[in-house]
């Protein structure tokens, strides 16, 4: 992550981390890590950081990504898959105080630069068209280049993991007890209850194999920005 932090923030990183997991206080200038795996296979995984940041550098200059082609590898979805997961050993699941787990099959994969099975989870995307000041620092109506939450569907046994790269929006889907049953069915009913109860209409569905085959992701869910200024309110408050 340190890679893809220094990319938008320059060296040294200048970044501040808040959280519920934090309580009142904030990170200031840290480079969150997660200490889940041996020293040997933690090296094996820099190298996804280096396809993170040319990730992050098709949004860096973008407030509307309308028409945007994602250049999409394997490698960049081992970064999504691998920096949703670390979130998951940070912000723990409220009502158990425990992390999420994470399937073996995810993590070998991980290590072992294989293609993770597309049947272990699901990834959605969606864009926001933002203003200037969205991400200027000294603007009080600023928002967070980064931001994170999750979200545990009780009914489904789903938990939704939201990762946002300034104005790319990523969810990845997962048990939330490690449990694959009817995984399909579940991941479904999970994203009808967002749309139904939260009124969040449901984000752009990546097939994996296809996006890493065509080298490319087209970007067709792109709020407009009147839509974005109030998901930034509703999302907080009510997905939060």
């Amino acid at each position: 992550m340190g890679t893809v932090l220094r990319e938008v923030f320059g060296d040294p990183v200048r970044n501040v981390i808040s959280g519920e997991f934090l309580g009142l206080k904030g990170l200031v200038d840290h480079e969150p890590t997660v200490r889940d795996v041996c020293k040997e296979c933690n090296s094996r995984l820099s190298s996804y950081d280096a396809a993170g940041a040319d990730f992050v550098r098709q949004v860096i200059p973008n407030n509307d990504p309308t028409g945007l082609r994602i250049k999409f590898s394997r490698e960049a979805l081992g970064w999504l898959i691998k920096t949703h997961a670390n979130y998951f050993r940070v912000i723990k699941d409220r009502e158990t105080n425990t992390a999420y787990g994470v399937d073996q099959s995810i993590k070998d994969a991980l290590v072992q630069h294989r293609r993770v099975p597309v049947n272990r989870y699901r990834l959605l995307v969606e864009g926001w068209i933002g203003e200037d000041y969205f991400w200027n620092a000294e603007d009080p109506r600023h928002v967070s280049w980064f931001g994170y939450r999750s979200a545990k569907m009780r009914s489904q046994r789903i938990v939704i993991s939201d990762f946002r790269i300034k104005n790319l929006v990523t969810w990845l889907l997962v048990p939330s007890d490690g449990d694959y049953r009817r995984f399909n069915e579940r991941a479904r009913s999970a994203l009808d209850e967002v749309e139904g109860n939260f009124g969040f209409e449901p984000l752009q569905m990546i097939d994996p194999m296809t996006a890493v085959k065509d080298e490319y992701v087209p970007l067709r869910r792109v709020l407009p920005l009147i839509e974005v200024e109030r998901y930034i309110f509703e999302r907080q408050v009510n997905f939060g």
